[in-house]
C-alpha cells in the first residue's frame, strides 16, 4: 500500500514540520555519509513525501550550490567585497 504524498498546499513544508524537523531535514540532504538513494528513501518514508519531491529537492539544492560555485569561481575576496558594496 502506498502510502499518500504531502500535497501541495499553501503551507510550507517547514511549517508542518517545525524547526526540528526542518533542521532534521537539512541534515539529511546536506550529509555526506549517505548516498542520494538513501536521503530519498528517508524523506519518503520519515517524512512522507513522494519520490517525485524527495528528488525535486535533492536535485535543486545541489544545482543551486553548483551553480554559485561556478559564478563565484575566480573572484577573490576583493572583488566580491567591492560587488556587495555596490549594491
Amino acid at each position: 500500500m502506498e502510502k499518500p504524498a504531502i500535497e501541495d498546499d499553501a503551507d510550507p513544508l517547514a511549517v508542518k514540520f517545525g524547526v526540528g524537523g526542518t533542521q532534521a531535514m537539512i541534515a539529511i540532504l546536506t550529509s555526506d555519509e549517505l548516498t542520494d538513494e538513501q536521503k530519498i528513501n528517508i524523506l519518503v518514508e520519515l517524512f512522507g513525501l513522494s519520490e517525485e519531491q524527495a528528488e525535486k529537492m535533492l536535485d535543486g539544492g545541489i544545482e543551486d550550490v553548483e551553480e554559485s560555485d561556478s559564478e563565484n569561481a575566480g573572484e577573490d575576496d576583493s572583488e566580491k567585497a567591492d560587488a556587495e558594496s555596490d549594491e
